[in-house]
């Protein structure tokens, strides 16, 4: 019971060896392609993510380079550069309505102001009329009309007159609604976003439209916000004109963007996601890898316990064939079919056995003929003990015999010497 006992335990420290050798395996390779998934995903992000950016920067600039084209065609018209307002006025009007404008008039160097809607604050003093001036066509950032919280923009390219000199500036206005509806449909993934900001970091457009109301801005915010720090030098990057990747914490949210310029207006267009979402199917892979791994541990455990039975079952019996023989029984012999080395060594130790039998059954067949032997020695010597006390005893006969010759003969010498002496008194 105590062999068995120990036996088990080899076989239970055999599965065991097994088990801990699947485990790490499987779980490093779970973890090495989790790892390269991860690796790789991020990598195409890397990639990818100012590409999607990239576009849809050219779609905004196609869209403003339309604008700007239609335009610049318009104040070319003859109607538009006679400068007479009745002639201008019929003309903005159909134009506005095929370019759904949402009003257009004229800036004259003088600074006088004339619109076929209502005449737009301020609009004369505006960086992008003082631009057309000099002879380019700009584009304005997105402003915010009280109190309706209206989002627009406003395009200025030069009227030119018969001296091919700036006489006036067309200016349009132009509702936002394209620009926001592109940066809601531009996105990275299904639960991607993207935003917009002009050149000095102020959001122009965001899917939370209080972005764009309030006009934020996280460049002057990060001043007094250490905690905006990271989004704050990502927009520096993009006014810088980078197109480019980044990855920042926002809101206790891993975050990752591409963003790239759009034409040379000095905006930028961000497209991104939380981490989370992107890499959703990675960690579900990562779930799939820990089950798997359980699986495979769990069948590894059944492939260890067969492979630990195989391999003890032979040195199972051969405890039971030794300890048989243990007890005298020469008879026994390790059973083993297999040609490995245990069945080799269950072959060597029955040839082994056979040799001890033979030499056992020599021995005790030697010993059976010794002791016959030594039996006729036995009676052998019996014999020659009885001879010996016989000749013992008539040695003593014979000794008796001569003492009492001896004895005689001193006798006679005695009675000779008393003769000798009477007759030497004779003389």
């Amino acid at each position: 019971m105590k062999n068995k006992s120990r036996n088990a335990s080899i076989r239970r420290k055999l599965t065991i060896l097994i088990i801990l050798l699947i485990i790490p395996v499987s779980t490093g390779i779970g973890f090495f392609a989790y790892y390269q998934a991860h690796s790789a995903a991020r990598k195409q992000l890397a990639e990818n993510a100012p590409i999607v950016a990239r576009f849809g920067a050219n779609q905004i600039a196609n869209k403003l380079d339309v604008y700007i084209t239609a335009l610049e065609g318009v104040a070319k018209r003859s109607e538009i550069r006679s400068m007479e307002w009745k002639l201008q006025e019929d003309v903005l009007k159909q134009e506005a309505a095929r370019l759904r404008l949402m009003n257009m008039g004229f800036v004259y160097p003088s600074g006088r102001t004339i619109f076929f809607d209502a005449e737009i604050d301020g609009i004369a003093d505006n960086e992008i009329v003082k631009t057309a001036f000099s002879g380019i066509s700009a584009v304005s950032t997105v402003e915010i009309l009280m109190p309706e919280k209206k989002t627009v923009m406003y395009i200025a390219v030069p009227v030119r007159g018969d001296d091919n000199k700036t006489s006036a500036v067309l200016v349009s206005q132009i509702d936002t609604k394209w620009l926001l509806l592109l940066i809601d449909n531009m996105m990275y993934g299904t639960n991607g976003y993207s935003y917009l900001i002009d050149n000095h970091g102020t959001f122009i457009g965001h899917r939370d439209r209080s972005f764009v109301i309030d006009k934020r801005n996280f460049i002057k915010e990060a001043e007094t916000k250490p905690d905006l720090a990271d989004i704050a030098s990502m927009f520096k990057r993009m006014l810088s004109g980078e197109n480019g990747y980044d990855e920042i914490i926002y809101e206790g949210k891993e975050r990752f963007f591409g963003f790239s310029p759009i034409g040379k207006i000095g905006w930028s267009v961000a497209v991104g996601s939380d981490k989370i979402n992107v890499f959703k199917p990675i960690d579900n892979m990562r779930q799939g890898i820990v089950i798997a791994t359980v699986v495979f541990i769990f069948i590894g455990t059944i492939f260890a316990f067969f492979l630990a039975r195989s391999i003890t079952a032979p040195v199972l019996n051969a405890v039971d064939v030794i300890k048989t023989l243990s007890e005298g029984n020469l008879t026994c012999r390790i059973t083993s079919k297999s040609g490995d080395e245990i069945g080799r060594m269950a072959g060597y130790f029955n040839n082994f056995i056979d040799n001890l039998h033979s030499i056992i059954k020599n021995i005790s067949n030697n010993a059976s003929e010794l002791s016959d032997r030594a039996d006729a020695m036995s009676v052998s010597a019996d014999k020659f003990s009885e001879n010996a006390q016989n000749q013992a005893s008539a040695a003593e006969e014979i000794t008796a015999t001569i003492e009492q010759i001896s004895a005689g003969i001193e006798n006679i010498n005695v009675e000779s010497v008393d003769q000798f002496k009477d007759l030497g008194g004779v003389h």
